[in-house]
């Protein structure tokens, strides 16, 4: 697949891409493609199919996309993926993300209990319990 992949100046991928950022992605999909059967694709075929994936995949994070490839390697599917069902994990991965971020920040919001009287009172009596062990160790609270 190496030799196949689009270079940062193909006609199918952006020039956002940057050759930083094709590498790994191309890898990840690389190391997806070998799990499932493809049919055989001349070198200007699969020099095109790699250039719509990469150009299909470029504005998600490569974490994500990483993860999504894996959450497909790890389903019931028998076919290697479209660049469409990749993002689609990825939308859902991003949603999860998000919607936990957000429950985290409410949870943050959420003022700590006030003690009861019985707490307050139990505390009292451990804190006079030990300054009472440091003066009889001679050392002054």
């Amino acid at each position: 697949m190496a030799d196949n992949l689009p270079d940062k100046t193909d006609q199918g991928v952006s020039s956002k891409v940057s050759a930083r950022s094709v590498k790994p992605l191309a890898a990840i999909l690389g190391r997806l493609k070998l799990h499932y059967p493809m049919q055989a694709m001349t070198t200007d075929q699969e020099r095109l199919f790699w250039a719509d994936y990469l150009a299909d995949l470029k504005d998600w994070p490569i974490q994500t996309v990483e993860q999504a490839c894996s959450r497909w390697r790890q389903s019931a599917e028998r076919f290697f993926p479209t660049p469409g069902q990749i993002a689609e994990i990825c939308r859902k991965i991003v949603t999860d993300l998000s919607a936990e971020r957000e429950r985290a920040e409410r949870a943050k919001r959420i003022p700590p209990p006030k003690p009861t009287p019985e707490e307050k009172a139990k505390v009292a009596e451990i804190m006079a319990d030990f300054r009472a062990k440091l003066v009889a160790k001679g050392i002054r609270p």
